[in-house]
C-alpha cells in the first residue's frame, strides 16, 4: 500500500470497462475525435483478449472514474516470452496525482509479467523524458529511408534533390506474394522467435492478414528456393499517385540488402512514386544496398508520414525499450493505425 493505493484502484481492464475507457480517451486525449474513442468495433479488435482488455487502468476511489491508463499490444500470444508494445498512455489533465502514469506502468508489469516492454510513437516532449529518467528505458529515433522512382514529377513527396540509386554488386533475392498465414507459417515461426520483440504467426495473422480496415501486401523473401524472411507493405493512393510503405520486415538483416532488383520491380510494375521504410535495428548498409537513401535532418527532400489527413512534412518517430537490441518497424505498436473510417477523418495521435 502506498499513496497511490489510498486514492486509486489499479486493475487489468475488462470488456465491461470498454465504454469508460473510450469515454476517457474522448474527454482527455489532446486531439478530438480519436478513432479509439469513436469506433468500438475497431477498439475491440485492437485490444480485446477474451473477457480482458489490453489496458491497465487507475480508477479513483472517490469518483469511480478513470484517472490514468496505459494500453498495450502483444507481439505474440505466448506467455513464456510475452513481449508488448505500450500505447495510449494517458492521465487526466486535472486532478490526477503527479506521476500516476508511471505508477500505472509499474502496476502493468505486475499484472502481465511480460518479458520486454517497448514503445513507438513516444512523445519527445512528455513521455520520452519520463521513460528515460524515471523508467530507465533506452530511447531511439527510428531511421527513415526512401527509394525514389525516376519519374521526376513527384506529387506526394517534395523533392529538391532527386537521388536515384545505383545497383550494388551483391547477391539478389526475390519476393513471392502470399495471401494466407499458412503459406509462411514455418518461416514466421523460424525467424520470429529470434527477433526482439518476439513475433509469431498469431501476431502476423491478426496484425496483417486479418486487419479489418487496411489491406496489406505480404511477401516471402526467397533465397535459393527457400523462404528466409517476410516483408510487408501497404499502398497509399493520394494526389493521383501511389506509394508503397514497408511496415514490417522479419529475417536476417542481410536479406534487405539483396532486394535492390525486387524493390525496383515493385516501383516499375506498380508505378510507385517512391517506397519508404521506417526502421530501427538494421545497419544502414543493407538499406543502401537495397537502393534506399536515409532521410537526415539536412535532407531537403520531404517524405511524408501523415496521410489521414495528408500532411506534406517530414516526421521523426521516437521509441523506447527496456533492452537496447530491438528491431522496430513502422507497423509495430499502433503506428500504422487507420484514422479514417467510412470516409470520415478522425484523429491519429
Amino acid at each position: 500500500m502506498n499513496r497511490f493505493d489510498e486514492q486509486y484502484i489499479f486493475k487489468h481492464a475488462t470488456v465491461e470497462d470498454c465504454d469508460m475507457i473510450m469515454g476517457f480517451i474522448r474527454d482527455e486525449w489532446p486531439k478530438k475525435n480519436h478513432i479509439l474513442a469513436e469506433n468500438k468495433d475497431f477498439f475491440l479488435y485492437e485490444f480485446q483478449n477474451g473477457q480482458l482488455l489490453n489496458f491497465a487502468v487507475a480508477i479513483r476511489r472517490e469518483t469511480g472514474r478513470i484517472d490514468g491508463m496505459m494500453g498495450y499490444l502483444r507481439s505474440s500470444n505466448t506467455k513464456e516470452t510475452l513481449d508488448i508494445w505500450t500505447c495510449m498512455w494517458l492521465t487526466r489533465r486535472k486532478g490526477s496525482i503527479p506521476f500516476l502514469g508511471m505508477e500505472v506502468m509499474n502496476r502493468m508489469k505486475d499484472m502481465l509479467h511480460y518479458r520486454i516492454l517497448c514503445g513507438i510513437g513516444t512523445n519527445p516532449k512528455t513521455a520520452l523524458p519520463l521513460a528515460i529518467n524515471k523508467a530507465n528505458h533506452f530511447a531511439f529515433m527510428m531511421k527513415h529511408f526512401y527509394r525514389l522512382s525516376d519519374y521526376g514529377d513527384y506529387k506526394i513527396a517534395k523533392i529538391e534533390i532527386p537521388i536515384i540509386p545505383s545497383r550494388p554488386d551483391v547477391r539478389q533475392f526475390t519476393l513471392k506474394p502470399v495471401n494466407t498465414i499458412n503459406e509462411i507459417r514455418a518461416c514466421v515461426e523460424s525467424v520470429g522467435k529470434l527477433s526482439i520483440p518476439l513475433k509469431n504467426t498469431w501476431y502476423i495473422n491478426k496484425r496483417f492478414f486479418c486487419h479489418p480496415i487496411y489491406k496489406y501486401l505480404i511477401w516471402a523473401i526467397i533465397v535459393s528456393g527457400e523462404e528466409k524472411g517476410v516483408l510487408i507493405g501497404r499502398e497509399i493512393n493520394i494526389n493521383g499517385r501511389k506509394i508503397l510503405r514497408i511496415v514490417e520486415f522479419m529475417g536476417s538483416q542481410e536479406l534487405v540488402g539483396g532486394l535492390y532488383d525486387a524493390f525496383g520491380s515493385l516501383i516499375d510494375v506498380n508505378h510507385y512514386e517512391y517506397i519508404d521504410f521506417y526502421i530501427f535495428g538494421i545497419d544502414d548498409i543493407h538499406l543502401e544496398n537495397a537502393g534506399f537513401t536515409l532521410r537526415t535532418a539536412q535532407d531537403p527532400n520531404i517524405i511524408p508520414n501523415y496521410f489521414e489527413p495528408f500532411v506534406q512534412e517530414n516526421v521523426d518517430i521516437y521509441g523506447t525499450s527496456e533492452v537496447p537490441n530491438v528491431r522496430m518497424c513502422k507497423a509495430d505498436a499502433d503506428q500504422d493505425r487507420p484514422n479514417i473510417i467510412d470516409g470520415e477523418e478522425v484523429a491519429a495521435n
